[in-house]
């Protein structure tokens, strides 16, 4: 009879979220909403982490992880394409990323 070691028991981080779309998009906001990840790692999901791609690197959003699947965001820049993708966060910790989502830019008058 082979004895397990221990390795691989127990809870991991949970797959990343699912479904990220993008919606009500005005001249300085969108909301982003999320599904919860496939797999919660074998411990509820508590939250979710938001980044943002700024420049040529992720930054989070959100200092705490939001318990909500929908989140909105303030637009640095109306102008710009604004990227961003959503991880998901249990008792062990944070998951790998979403597929990265796209808000469009607007400028003043909407239109971009």
């Amino acid at each position: 009879m082979l004895k397990r070691c221990g390795y691989g028991v127990g809870p991991v981080v949970p797959g990343p979220a699912e479904d990220v779309s993008v919606s009500e998009v005005t001249n300085g906001s969108c909301t982003l909403t999320w599904n919860a990840p496939q797999y919660d790692g074998g411990s509820p999901v508590i939250g979710y982490y938001v980044y943002r791609l700024i420049k040529s690197s992720w930054s989070r959003i959100n200092s705490t992880p939001i318990p909500e699947r929908s989140v909105s965001v303030n637009l640095l820049q109306t102008s710009s394409e604004h990227e961003f993708r959503v991880c998901a966060v249990n008792a062990v910790g944070e998951g790998p990323p979403s597929e990265s989502v796209c808000a469009p830019g607007r400028s003043v008058s909407g239109i971009r």
